[in-house]
Order: C-alpha cells, then structure tokens, then sequence
C-alpha cells in the first residue's frame, strides 16, 4: 500500500493536524528525484489561529508498504521547519515545471 494523492483521510500529522493537499509525489528509484520515493504535502496543525504548514515523508519504499514514518499502521508525515519550507517549495516548483515542460 502506497500514499495516493487521493488518499488524504487515514494519515497522522506529527505534533497534530490535519493533511490538506499532497503537492508532490514521486515513487521509490524515480530517476530524477534518486532512490526514495518522497511526498511533500500541505498540513493544518490543530488550534485557531495556526497557519498552513510544509510536510513531508518517504513513501514507497521495498519492504515498507506504508513508506517512512509511519505510526500506528498510518502513514505519518513530519512539518519541516520554517526556514526550510521557502526551499522545498521552490524545488517543488522547478521539478513541476520541468515535468510539464517534458511531456509537451
């Protein structure tokens, strides 16, 4: 069993929250992004008042139905910190774009 883009309801959110929108996916050994698999996704920690965070995990790995971290036989996605966030969605956003721009 893998993370699908679809699949948002039976995730944890580490320190709590909930799973908004997977922004980036790719699978276990994709040549362009090397040999783990990985999503980036949008979470809403729990509280009012929280802003939208950055999450990410490692999916798709052999041996690993669920990817890495996992809690409770559910996928587990991890905030990164703030200071990182501007990168890996400006990475994001590059990778996308070359993709569109390969299968044009």
């Amino acid at each position: 069993m893998s993370i699908q883009k679809d699949d948002l309801s039976d995730v944890f959110v580490t320190g709590g929250g909930n799973l908004e929108q997977i922004v980036y996916h790719t699978q276990y050994d994709d040549p362009d992004t090397g040999p783990h698999g990985f999503a980036v996704a949008v979470v809403r920690p729990y509280g009012e008042g929280h802003r939208r965070r950055i999450a990410m995990r490692w999916c798709d790995q052999p041996g690993r139905k669920l990817g890495f971290p996992q809690s409770s036989a559910r996928a587990a996605w991890f905030e990164v910190p703030l200071w990182l966030e501007s990168a890996i969605l400006k990475a994001v956003a590059e990778q996308l774009a070359k993709e569109i721009s390969e299968e044009g």
